[in-house]
């Protein structure tokens, strides 16, 4: 007994008739329900500071890194990776990727593993390495060489499709993951979700801004350029100053301005930039017909209206001597320019009849072809075809021209011939008639007489010539009526 007169708790009769096992009870209640507070108190922090790095960060890899420490006060998270699904190419990408052991891998084709596992299941998945192994010996998925403790992957999802995962792994026995980890992380994941959107999302339209603008400035350059050359005569000057302008002003490197020709090698090269003069030699040398060139844009990849990619798993199709290849290697990435990738820009006729090619590589932008990209080209390739139809029509208008001068020379030549003609027969008449009478007059044996018949036949030839010459007159008159 207390000296206030309260029995002591700690007494052993007092002990002895309050059930211990309820209050054991009640206090394991407690500190579960406080660890559940504090717990959905962390995840609302977390939801709000996901929905807050969606909006203030200035990349999305920025907001990568803050996901990776929102997990991280979530669950462990040492080793934390979001991959993306590209479903045009059937790749997968990552991004973003932490590990202990691993460098984050390129970008692959598809294979079985535990990220399609989760990507095409559509479900979270929680695995030990025991469950791992078991999962490997059902071929379910592929056995990779450092597999880990646990394994946690959850779906990222645009509305009912996954487009990513994202996945937590531990090495260590001792450090796993629970099914509350797993529901957590699941829980979280549709918001994380929801901010990668987003934020791709404002990336995409600000990228597609730049692109515009860019664009927009190359247009007007390509214009100034083509104002340039309007009022210049000299035609290689002309195409001089389209190459330079494709090289300053466009995304490759390197062109060729080629315009077919009925004459072997049935190619003149009018322009180039980015080239050295002797490839330029050299290529001026090799074979490269109309029809072949049909040949092979029917096999490329069209990309404008005129516009045809040969990308460098296709090089086989190319004639390799008379082909331009960049240095290097290639990342390995589809959306990336290769090497030995080539671009051909056509122009055509009026009557859409190939004429000419544009070949352009070396792509600045590192880039594959566009149709933003080859729009300038394909801008400057109608005004090359221009040019080139109006040097063949000036051609004609001369060759006409000339035509028109000889037929006045040959009419004017006709008439004065005929005058001519008309007076020298007059004069011959009267040679041959007096000619005639000498003969007459002259006896056979008179060594004269022989002089005077070859005096009347040299007349008769000649009145002969003469004949011929005012025929000759009559069709001049003739063509001129």
């Amino acid at each position: 007994m207390s000296q206030n007169g309260f029995k002591d708790l700690t007494d052993t009769e007092s002990l002895s008739s309050v059930d211990l096992t309820a209050i054991r009870r009640r206090i394991a209640d407690l500190e579960k329900l406080e660890n559940e507070q504090q717990r959905t108190q962390k995840v609302q922090k977390a939801l709000y500071r996901i929905a807050e790095a969606s909006i203030s960060s200035t990349g999305i890899e920025e907001l990568f890194v803050t996901l990776h420490r929102i997990v991280s006060e979530l669950m462990y998270a040492r080793n934390f990776y979001i991959s993306f699904y590209d479903a045009d190419h059937e790749r997968i990408s990552w991004p973003y990727f932490v590990d202990e052991f691993d460098r984050a891998p390129g970008p692959r084709e598809l294979k079985k593993g535990l990220t399609e596992y989760v990507l095409f299941s559509g479900k979270s998945i929680l695995v030990s390495n025991e469950g791992y192994q078991a999962m490997v010996i059902k071929g379910r998925i592929e056995a990779i060489l450092e597999a880990p403790e646990y394994w946690l992957g959850v779906p990222l999802k645009d509305q009912a499709k996954a487009f990513g995962v994202l996945a937590v792994q531990s090495y260590n026995k001792n450090i796993g993951y629970t099914e509350e980890d797993k529901e957590l992380l699941t829980f979280v994941s549709h918001h994380i979700a929801v901010a990668l959107l987003r934020k791709q999302a404002e990336e995409a339209l600000q990228e597609s801004r730049v692109k515009l603008e860019h664009l927009s400035s190359q247009m007007d350059q390509f214009s100034r350029a083509a104002m340039s050359i309007m009022f210049i005569n000299d035609q290689q000057i002309i195409f001089d100053k389209i190459s330079s302008a494709i090289v300053e002003y466009s995304d490759y490197g390197r062109v060729i301005i080629s315009m077919f020709k009925n004459t072997y090698p049935y190619r003149e090269i009018l322009g180039f930039g980015g080239v050295d003069e002797e490839t330029v030699d050299t290529l001026r040398k090799v074979e490269m017909s109309k029809e072949w060139y049909n040949d092979v844009l029917i096999k490329g990849e069209r990309i404008g209206p005129l516009s045809y990619y040969i990308p460098h798993t296709m090089k086989y199709i190319l004639n390799q001597r008379a082909t331009v290849y960049g240095e290097g290697a290639g990342t390995g990435n589809e959306d990336a320019w290769h090497p030995e990738d080539n671009l051909f820009v056509i122009m055509n006729n009026k009557k859409g009849e190939l004429i000419g090619v544009i070949s352009v590589d070396d792509s600045k932008s590192g880039s594959r072809p566009t149709e933003e990209t080859v729009r300038p080209l394909e801008i400057f390739s109608g005004l090359i075809s221009q040019i080139i139809l109006l040097n063949k029509e000036e051609e004609e208008r001369q060759k006409l021209e000339a035509q028109l001068i000889q037929a006045h020379k040959m009419e004017s030549i006709g008439i004065l011939a005929g005058g001519i003609a008309h007076d020298f027969n007059n004069i011959l008449s009267i040679i041959l008639g007096n000619a005639e009478m000498a003969m007459e007059d002259t006896p056979n044996w008179n060594p004269v007489h022989e002089n005077i018949e070859e005096i009347r036949t040299a007349t008769l030839r000649a009145r002969d010539i003469v004949t011929r010459l005012l025929s000759f007159s009559r069709e001049s008159e003739l063509e001129k009526q």
